[in-house]
């Protein structure tokens, strides 16, 4: 496994017209990482809200009264 200190080391032996790109791949690992990391936490609170629809009874909502739909005039008559 590589450690921090070898990466430093490497880093330390590049030419200075690689340490930008250099510099871009590694902000671009952690950003992926915090990606991911988001994604599994998404995931986690909708697992948690599906699992919460357990609470409800059966009966929630079971008649739904809407009111009649308006009766428009066609604006192309």
């Amino acid at each position: 496994m590589v450690t921090k200190e070898q990466i430093k080391k490497e880093v330390d032996n590049l030419p200075e017209n690689l340490l930008d790109e250099v510099h871009g791949f590694l902000i671009s690992i952690a950003e992926k990482n915090n990606r991911e990391e988001s994604v599994e936490e998404t995931r986690k609170r909708w697992d948690a809200w599906w699992k919460n629809l357990e609470n409800f009874s059966p009966d929630f909502m079971n008649e739904r009264i809407q009111p009649p739909l308006e009766t428009r005039q066609n604006m192309f008559d």
